[in-house]
């Protein structure tokens, strides 16, 4: 009897170390994002608008340009889209540059964007060109 108590707690041992072992193991490095691929869109807002094209790798990291239709000048933005859609990009920094914010849902994309130190803010839309 004291040896299938002692077998039963091994066991029961060994399952322990086996399930936080993979919990442990499971990580992001096996996440590949649904919205990965090229998206276009447009932006307006109460004294700019133009348009945007960014890239989504297989992690959810956000890369791309704006083009300003009004001052005629081109931005680099980046950012993250998370794996329920939701992003935030940036252009510049915190207290000086522009911040979106929004969601990619199946093939679409919008949001809101604001630069409040010129007290700019808006709107943005578009749609996923390509598929990686």
């Amino acid at each position: 009897m004291k040896t299938f108590i002692k077998n039963s707690k091994v066991t029961f041992l060994i399952l322990i170390i086996i399930g936080i072992s993979a919990i442990a193991c499971s990580s992001d490095d096996d996440y590949v994002s649904e919205y990965q691929g090229i998206w276009s869109g447009r932006y307006t807002g109460n004294e700019d608008e133009g348009k945007w094209e960014l890239t989504v790798d297989t992690k959810g990291n956000i890369t791309g340009i704006l083009t300003s239709d009004v001052i005629v000048q081109t931005f680099q933005l980046g950012g993250k889209v998370k794996k329920d859609g939701k992003l935030n990009l940036a252009i510049g920094n915190v207290s000086s540059g522009a911040s979106f914010s929004g969601e990619m849902s199946g093939e679409l994309a919008s949001g809101t964007w604001v630069i409040e130190s010129e007290n700019l803010s808006g709107e943005w839309s578009g749609s996923r060109i390509q598929l990686p």
